[in-house]
């Protein structure tokens, strides 16, 4: 393959990518699908809830509600990076690094309970319940 086209070929890859997961990095909404469901995954709105991740190494809430349509908001308060991952058919819903300092925002668009945890730090879990 010449130089050219695996240029192309991995910038494709790459758009695809990101779009795909969502992140924390953009500001238009970006549609996750899960084997249950689809959340969108944004920057804007007014969170209805919100989910500390601290330098203790914690959740805080550990477990959350939120109501279907509710943007339900991760931030972390202190330095030490963290992710923010679902486990089970949610799996493909997962903020690639929350950064000191940062937030990711998501809106269930269904009921449900889904847990989270950090994959930096699997001691840190959680559990969103999706009214």
């Amino acid at each position: 393959m010449n130089p050219r086209a695996a240029l192309l070929l991995g910038s494709a890859a790459l758009a695809l990518g990101l779009a795909a997961c969502g992140g924390s990095g953009g500001s238009e909404p970006t549609s996750v699908s899960c084997s249950a469901g689809t959340a969108a995954v944004s920057q804007g709105g007014s969170p209805g809830a919100t989910v500390n991740a601290t330098d203790n190494l914690a959740f805080d809430p550990q477990n959350v509600s939120v109501n279907v349509g509710q943007v339900l908001q991760w931030k972390n308060t202190g330095q030490i990076a963290h992710t923010v991952t679902f486990s089970g058919a949610q799996s493909c819903l997962t903020d690639d690094q929350l950064a000191g300092g940062s937030t990711w925002d998501v809106t269930f668009n269904q009921a449900g309970t889904f847990a989270f945890k950090c994959t930096i730090h699997p001691q840190m879990t959680g559990v969103v319940t999706v009214h």
